[in-house]
């Protein structure tokens, strides 16, 4: 198998959500996603819980969502379900949880970094900036697990 080449577009993006019993987070999700500068080219959502169908089926019109049942539900099977159903034309794959809110431009930020990085990376990952404010635990600063400034890279990875 040989790496994909840059430059990508948008429509080559396909992202993958697992979620379970949910329903209010997947709304925001995909509200965050329809109001994004590029639009990617496929949403796979791979539902582990109770259905969904009523809110998939109100951005599917606005949004190439598929929509795919997993039972049982695990994580990681999801995640292989989803895979499994790829579409041809995706290049690019991203993982989200389905309890994120990306910003407006996150999808064209990720595309312009993987299409100017050389050589081109196997892999990148969103920062989360805008969780709520909260001091960090005093055992996660002692082993450098935490921050109180959001987003920050850690020296632990």
């Amino acid at each position: 198998m040989t790496c994909a080449q840059a430059p990508f577009s948008a429509g080559q993006l396909t992202l993958l959500v697992p979620m379970k019993d949910r329903p209010d987070c997947i709304r925001g999700l995909l509200e965050s996603l329809e109001a994004q500068t590029v639009a990617c080219g496929r949403i796979v959502i791979v539902d582990g819980g109770r259905g969904i169908d009523g809110i998939v089926g109100g951005f599917s019109s606005r949004l190439p969502i598929r929509y795919l049942k997993c039972d049982p539900p695990r994580q990681i099977r999801q995640r292989n379900l989803g895979m499994q159903n790829l579409d041809p034309s995706a290049r690019l794959v991203g993982f989200l949880d389905d309890d994120l809110v990306v910003e407006s431009d996150a999808l064209e930020q990720m595309l312009a970094f993987w299409n100017r990085t050389r050589p081109t990376p196997a892999g990148v990952a969103f920062n989360i900036v805008n969780t709520p404010a909260r001091l960090p635990s005093l055992a996660g600063r002692l082993f450098l697990m935490d921050s109180d400034r959001p987003g920050r890279v850690l020296s632990s990875g």
